[in-house]
């Protein structure tokens, strides 16, 4: 079989996913660099929502896992022992990702009446 182009997203696929990567980053550098981080749950769900309503559920969850890798503070790592460095990943990553599932349950009920 021969493959004379690869497939490629539509434009604004790449613009939002550039948008929210840059998002993430700037506040993982914030949680990096300064001494207080940013511990409010808002700045790293509402892109994981964005993405989760426009393209579905299996790509919110992608995006938490990078934002959940984001909201961890520089210092918390080597100051803690690796439990509870665990738990503190894994309650940031049930909360984000309960963000995709509402948002998931949201847009199939959203569906389910535009369908009527």
């Amino acid at each position: 079989m021969k493959y004379d182009h690869l497939p490629m997203p539509a434009p604004g696929v790449l613009l939002d996913f550039g948008a929210v990567s840059v998002w993430l980053l700037l506040l993982m550098a914030t949680n990096l660099y300064n001494t207080q981080p940013v511990t409010v749950l808002i700045p790293y769900l509402a892109p994981v929502i964005y993405i989760s309503w426009r393209y579905g559920a299996l790509l919110g969850i992608a995006v938490a896992t990078f934002a959940t890798f984001a909201a961890a503070p520089g210092g918390y790592v080597a100051s803690h022992d690796a439990g509870q460095v665990f738990w503190a990943v894994f309650y940031t990553y049930s909360q984000i990702t309960s963000g995709v599932v509402g948002t998931a349950f949201a847009r199939w009920l959203h569906r389910q009446k535009l369908n009527r």
